[in-house]
């Protein structure tokens, strides 16, 4: 009796533990669906504690790229980073200070909410309401561009601040073509600021890149905002690199400024006993390209280099000690049909917005008078150079010109001897 009542308990044991398996049916590959908004959109004179979004479906707290939920909620106008709590299959928002009297809000769910088996929802949701008695029809568009980088700034952080208050701001986020709205604001004047904000941390940190600029909205108003890293300094020479006896590539650490234009006056270049060698002008990296490229007819090669490419060589640059090699301009692009590209699929091919200005840079082609002197040392000193954020700086770089490499021992021939045999 007693084995045969153990037998009966693992039997049962094994039997429960089948049974506490994961129900049978079709996976689930679709995302999360939202069903329900609280308060409903539209409404006015409503004085909600919190704004809950409900899904069909439990939620997860680890959204797809982003460290929280905090980080896909947009809640306009804002006091701060809003709480944001999970419950499961919803969601709920609040103000830092609660909501305030009279004010029409936005709540915005970005892409990135998931199920508990990664199902995406690729589309953002929104919700309008207000505490007061309307809900204003005013609307600020615009597009926010990476300056330098002369494209669109996705996910830019777009906020808009009224008077001096810098605590609360209406806000919004550009779209992957850089484009955003913000809407349901008093009409007034109001200062905008863009910012690419790379920690997610809603503030413009050091090194961080933003604009900013004032706007009068009446009803609706449309901006461009160029965002570039702001800089109490000017640009310094960053890197010297020799194009030829007489060319030199010099690249500054940061873009100057476009309208306060760099001529060949800004610069000097020094020898060992200070007299100087003549500058006689700039070149164009399209100009560099087809001398080279005329240069490499001339010697019979068939292949002449790539427009804009640079030497990279060590014998090559002259930079300052501990300065790893500058990569080379050229990138590969992405090739059809390759694994994550979707093969076959249809690809977008509308083109991306540019600036109406074009992209500052923070290099120059100096063509010298006289050739430089391998071996020989040079200072080169760049004069009130102007930054983006309007600051002037001198700055200077001692280069060496490298000595070319001693001629290879030709080979012997195929059969012979290194040396010839004495004769007796």
């Amino acid at each position: 009796m007693p084995v045969a009542f153990s037998l009966a308990l693992l039997s049962a044991g094994a039997c429960a533990e089948v049974r506490s398996g994961p129900p049978g049916g079709p996976e689930d590959h679709e995302p999360p669906k939202l069903v329900a908004v609280t308060p409903d959109t539209g409404r006015v004179n409503t004085k909600p504690k919190e704004v809950v979004f409900r899904f069909d479906e439990t939620v997860s707290e680890r959204p797809s790229g982003a460290n929280g939920l905090d980080a896909l909620v947009v809640l306009s106008p804002s006091d701060g980073v809003p709480r944001v709590s999970w419950h499961r299959k919803s969601i709920s928002v609040r103000p830092r200070k609660g909501f305030r009297p009279n004010t029409a809000y936005s709540v915005t769910l970005r892409p990135g909410i998931a199920d508990l088996r990664g199902n995406v929802l690729r589309a953002s949701e929104q919700t309008w309401f207000s505490t007061g008695g309307e809900i204003p029809q005013t609307a600020l568009r615009g597009t926010v561009f990476d300056w330098v980088a002369g494209k669109p700034a996705p996910n830019a952080l777009v906020q808009l601040f009224r008077g001096s208050d810098t605590t609360f701001s209406w806000i919004g986020t550009a779209d992957s073509t850089g484009h955003f709205e913000i809407r349901a604001f008093p009409s007034g004047s109001y200062r905008v600021r863009a910012l690419i904000d790379a920690n997610n941390n809603r503030v413009a940190d050091r090194r961080e890149a933003f604009d900013t600029l004032g706007v009068s909205v009446a009803d609706s108003a449309r901006v461009e905002l160029l965002a570039f890293v702001h800089d109490s300094l000017g640009p310094r020479i960053d890197r010297v690199t020799i194009e030829d006896s007489v060319t030199l590539r010099i690249e500054f650490d940061m873009p100057y400024e476009p309208t306060h234009a760099v001529t060949p006056a800004q610069f000097a270049l020094k020898r060992a006993d200070s007299t100087l060698v003549p500058i006689v002008g700039f070149l164009t990296d399209s100009a560099l390209a087809a001398e080279k490229a005329a240069a490499a007819r001339a010697r019979g090669d068939s292949t002449p280099p790539a427009s804009g490419a640079r030497r990279t060589a060590d014998s090559a640059r002259v930079a300052a000690p501990n300065v790893p090699p500058a990569a080379g301009s050229a990138v590969p692009l992405p090739l059809p049909g390759r694994r994550g590209a979707g093969a076959g699929a249809a690809r977008d091919t509308t083109p991306l917005p540019k600036p109406s200005r074009p992209p500052p840079t923070g290099r120059v082609i100096i063509r010298l008078g006289a050739p430089l002197v391998p071996g020989a040392s040079y200072r080169l000193v760049a004069s009130d150079v102007w930054g983006l954020s309007g600051a002037p700086r001198t700055s200077d770089r001692v280069m060496v010109v490298p000595k070319p490499a001693p001629p290879q021992p030709a080979a012997p021939r195929a059969g012979g001897t290194a040396t010839p045999p004495r004769r007796p």
